[in-house]
């Protein structure tokens, strides 16, 4: 991470209704568009990811709901990297919400700013995280794949899962996918369980991880946020 700057590769997943329609990856470190539109946007800088019609889907209906929210969403949603933090704004009438999870415990809705940054997640916030899931002080795995819920709220009241929504998109850091296997392959496990025999090259130990997060750590300004 060259100056403390988050530099990765992402997964991208989308689903209609539960569905799956689209995956690929971003090779583009800055970030990405979000879009229905094949006409290019204006930031050149970013890769845009054209949501595809929704002709696997059998019910009219959601056909048509879908294809409404697409035509609202033309002028995209952006997903960008500015510094360590990975940033959310949208430009056009389709709203985006956002969790860090499919299967959220809290269920009020949060939104996507217009026209103005939003911060979804950090390499800040995934690093403590990491050394804490190493330590064995943290049970869970960190929590890094972004879930979009484009024009309707997520989370909502209702508890409605993400399965049941008309346009989620599910966007994964490979970097921090990466680093999050090498610990599972070097000890570290959310199953916390001895039963466990991976047969990895020990060359990669845990306190190998564990030193260039903790030093990573001390150089990151934790005040940084997007702007």
């Amino acid at each position: 991470f060259p100056n403390n700057t988050l530099v990765t590769d992402f997964e991208v997943n989308v689903f209609y209704r539960g569905q799956q329609v689209h995956h690929t990856i971003v090779k583009n470190p800055r970030g990405m568009r979000i879009t229905s539109s094949q006409v290019p946007g204006p930031r050149e800088d970013l890769e845009d990811i054209v949501l595809p019609e929704p002709t696997m889907v059998k019910d009219h209906e959601v056909v048509r709901m879908i294809n409404k929210l697409l035509q609202s969403l033309v002028p995209g949603l952006l997903l960008e990297v500015r510094g360590s933090n990975i940033c959310g704004m949208r430009q056009g009438r389709c709203k985006g919400f956002w969790t860090m999870t499919e299967h959220p415990t809290e269920f009020e809705p949060r939104e996507v700013q217009k026209e103005d940054y939003t911060t979804l997640y950090s390499l800040q916030q995934f690093v403590p995280e990491l050394i804490e899931f190493i330590h064995g002080s943290r049970k869970d795995s960190p929590l890094y794949s972004i879930w979009l819920c484009l024009g309707e709220h997520w989370p909502e009241p209702t508890k409605k899962p993400w399965s049941k929504k008309f346009i989620m998109v599910q966007v994964t850091p490979v970097v921090f996918t990466l680093l999050h296997e090498i610990s599972l392959a070097n000890g570290a496990s959310s199953l916390r369980s001895s039963d466990v025999d991976l047969q990895i090259s020990n060359s990669l130990t845990s306190q190998n991880i564990l030193s260039f997060l903790q030093e990573l750590e001390e150089k990151m300004d934790i005040g940084e946020v997007c702007t």
